[in-house]
């Protein structure tokens, strides 16, 4: 049988595993002895990072002495209840994550509606601000047509004012 490199990772520490066995075999072999790990450490967070390897490394001897005495169905039962324990987990994350990802589509579709309506109201107040920018350029040429009507009936007044002293006095 051809020997595989797989790469592995346990207690943050990265390995090369040289076997016959099947990359899924050596992945999950690693993963036991991480969990393993982990409930050592959990129990024990007194215990260094060597004395946590050590304390694993016994009970996963003994419990392998102990399944090997039990015989090879045991430990294929193990096996496949542990696939099933970590199956059963990842499907949990999966869901986990999709209602995640369900609750921020929502968030973002609420936000994109928000935006719209944001868009729509910013639309309106910059027509608004043309018109008002429209009536007062009115108003102010309003007002300079007052002051030109004001200027041109007092001139008026004057020319009509001179006019008749001139015609009085003939």
């Amino acid at each position: 049988m051809k020997s595989n490199r797989i790469p592995v990772e346990i207690n943050g520490m990265g390995f090369t595993v040289i076997g016959e066995g099947k990359e899924n075999y050596i992945k999950m072999i690693a993963h036991l002895v991480e969990q393993q790990l982990n409930k050592v450490k959990e129990k024990n967070p007194q215990l260094s990072g060597l004395q946590a390897l050590t304390l694993a490394a016994f009970n996963l001897a003994d419990e392998g002495y102990r399944n090997q005495g039990e015989g090879t169905e045991t430990g294929k039962a193990a096996i496949e209840s542990h696939w099933m324990d970590m199956t059963n987990g990842l499907k949990k994350d999966i869901n986990e994550l999709k209602d995640g990802i369900a609750t921020k589509d929502r968030k973002i579709r609420e936000q994109n509606v928000e935006l719209d309506s944001l868009k729509e109201r910013l639309k309106s107040l910059e027509q608004l601000d043309t018109v008002k920018k429209r009536n007062e350029q009115l108003l102010n040429r309003q007002i300079e047509d007052q002051l030109e009507y004001r200027r041109l009936k007092q001139e008026h007044e004057a020319l009509k004012e001179a006019y008749e002293a001139l015609t009085d006095g003939e």
